[in-house]
């Protein structure tokens, strides 16, 4: 990273604080709100690496984050996660309607009783 006159918090994917196609997502005069931006970052999504650099282009931190895993690409695990929300929203559905049901039979039931306490009044 070369000098600026900044400090800078970057981003990109890879295993090391490779400079050379890191995007700088905060820069700042003061080390201490890059800081806190960083460490705001910290765990990265996996395989990004997340690091602070001093306005002289020197390195001050980086986290790299958990490797991919080939086997889950990042759509698998979107997919993954979008049919654990639809089965949690069905299983509310359900719930829903089973209440509803027993809404509607104590319903039924009550207006079996006015029905036959009207009819039993002379």
């Amino acid at each position: 990273m070369g000098p600026s006159g900044e400090y800078r918090v970057t981003r990109h994917k890879g295993h090391g604080p490779n400079s050379k196609y890191a995007k700088v997502f905060y820069s700042h005069l003061d080390e201490a709100p890059a800081m806190r931006t960083y460490r705001k970052s910290v765990p990265p999504r996996p395989g990004y690496v997340v690091a602070v650099w001093r306005p002289d282009g020197s390195l001050i931190a980086f986290t790299a984050g958990e490797p991919e895993t080939p086997t889950t690409s990042r759509t698998e695990a979107d997919l993954e996660r979008q049919l654990a929300d639809a089965q949690a929203r069905i299983r509310e559905m359900i719930h829903e309607i089973d209440r509803r049901d027993d809404l509607i039979a104590d319903l039924q039931r009550r207006i079996q009783e006015l029905e036959q306490t009207s009819k039993s009044r002379p």
